[in-house]
C-alpha cells in the first residue's frame, strides 16, 4: 500500500522535488558580532520614504519599510558594528514612470530630501517586473529601492504544477525576501562607495544569485572605508575617502571589476 502511494504521487513529486533543488531560496550569512574599529554604539539615522504604488502594493506598509530597515540593520551591526536608526517612514508621491531606469527616480528623491539632517535617505518605491531593482550613486546618501520580486517569484514558482499552496506561498516569500535583502545591502554598500567585486557569490557581485549569503572579503574592507569617512561630507573629507577606496583596489585590483578604480574616481564629478 505504501508502495502505491509513493508511486502514485512519484511524478509530482519528483517535478517538486527538482525544482526545489534548482530555485530554493537563498540565506544570508549569519555573523557574530564584531568591531572593526567602529564604536560598537554608532548609530545611522535613516529617513525612508514610501511612493503612492508601494503603498498600494503593500500591506501595512510603514511597518514593512521599519522591518526592511531593521533587517538590514542587523546585518551590518553584527559585521561593521554599527546601526541604523529608521527615524521616520513617510508618505511620496514620485511622479516618474515605474519601469526601466530609476535613475529618475533617484534624481525626484534627492531634490525632495537633501539630507542633511540624515545619514542617509531611502525610498521604497512601487514593483515592477524588469530587473531594475536598486539604485544608489557611490558614495552618496540616497538609495532607490524596488521590491518586485513577489511579482517575478510568483512566476517561477507557477512553473511546478500541483504544488501544495502554502508551500507555493512560503517559496515565493523566502525567494523574494533574501532577493530583495540581498539588493537593498548591496544597494547600501554601493552608497558607500563599495564597487562592484569579482567574487562569485559576493552580494556586491555584478548579478544576483540566490547562493549569494555574505559580502566578499575585499568589499567588506571598502566597506570599512566607506563607514570611516561617512561623517566628513566635506571635500578634503571626500577627498580621503576617496582616495582610500583608491588605494584599497590598487591593494587588490582582481577583487574588484575592471571599471571600478575609475567608478571611484568619477566621484570628483558630481
Amino acid at each position: 500500500m505504501v508502495a502505491l502511494c509513493v508511486s502514485c504521487y512519484s511524478p509530482h513529486y519528483q517535478r517538486y522535488k527538482t525544482f526545489m533543488e534548482v530555485n530554493a531560496p537563498g540565506k544570508l550569512a549569519t555573523a557574530q558580532p564584531t568591531s572593526t574599529g567602529i564604536r560598537p554604539e554608532v548609530r545611522f539615522h535613516v529617513r525612508v520614504y514610501a511612493d503612492e504604488s508601494y503603498r498600494h502594493a503593500t500591506l501595512r506598509w510603514e511597518a514593512v519599510a521599519r522591518r526592511r530597515v531593521d533587517q538590514l540593520s542587523t546585518f551590518v551591526r553584527d559585521r561593521f558594528g554599527v546601526r541604523l536608526a529608521c527615524d521616520s517612514v513617510v508618505p511620496w508621491r514620485l511622479d516618474v514612470p515605474q519601469t526601466g531606469n530609476l535613475t529618475d527616480a533617484l534624481a525626484a528623491l534627492r531634490k525632495l530630501d537633501s539630507g542633511e539632517d540624515v545619514d542617509w535617505v531611502i525610498a521604497f518605491v512601487g514593483p515592477a517586473l524588469d530587473d531594475n531593482f536598486g539604485v544608489a550613486d557611490l558614495a552618496s546618501k540616497h538609495i532607490i529601492v524596488r521590491p518586485g520580486f513577489w511579482l517575478r517569484e510568483r512566476q517561477t514558482a507557477a512553473e511546478v504544477k500541483n504544488m501544495n499552496s502554502e508551500d507555493m506561498e512560503l517559496l515565493i516569500r523566502e525567494r523574494a525576501e533574501h532577493r530583495e535583502a540581498v539588493i537593498f545591502l548591496r544597494t547600501w554598500a554601493t552608497s558607500l562607495g563599495v564597487p562592484t567585486d569579482n567574487e562569485f557569490g559576493s552580494i556586491q557581485a555584478p548579478s544576483y544569485r540566490r547562493e549569494v549569503s555574505e559580502f566578499s572579503p575585499a568589499s567588506k574592507r571598502a566597506i570599512e572605508v566607506g563607514l570611516r569617512y561617512r561623517f566628513d561630507w566635506t571635500p578634503s573629507g571626500r577627498k580621503a575617502w576617496r582616495e582610500a577606496m583608491l588605494a584599497l583596489i590598487a591593494e587588490d585590483p582582481a577583487a574588484f571589476s575592471p571599471a571600478a578604480a575609475d567608478e571611484v574616481r568619477a566621484w570628483s564629478a558630481r
